[in-house]
């Protein structure tokens, strides 16, 4: 797992408590991703991988929490996109009653 990725997603989380982040937000973040025109930020599958691995081996460490699947914005519900996975920091899953 790179620490830098690591410590870009727990800085993320600490900047913005109580927010829910998706892969493709936090990759964007880790990576500097800009958004297109839409504002969707496309995200190569090897990107999202390693987002994706570290966030499980931080989940396995207690550090971030999976909260379910929730829609990215009002505006990705009314296009008909699929919900996403979300994630938060600890402070914020104890806050929002998931069990830790």
């Amino acid at each position: 797992m790179s620490r830098k990725i690591e410590t870009a997603i727990l800085q993320a989380l600490a900047n913005h408590p109580g927010r829910r982040f998706s892969v493709s937000e936090l990759a964007g973040i880790v990576y500097g991703l800009q958004p297109n025109p839409a504002g969707v930020v496309i995200v190569p599958e090897a990107q999202a991988a390693a987002v994706r691995n570290t966030l499980a081996n931080l989940e396995r460490r207690g550090r971030v929490f999976y909260v379910g699947r929730f829609y990215e914005s009002s505006a990705a519900r009314r296009a008909g996109r699929q919900p996403v996975s979300m994630w938060t920091s600890a402070e914020a899953a104890r806050a929002e009653g998931v069990r830790v």
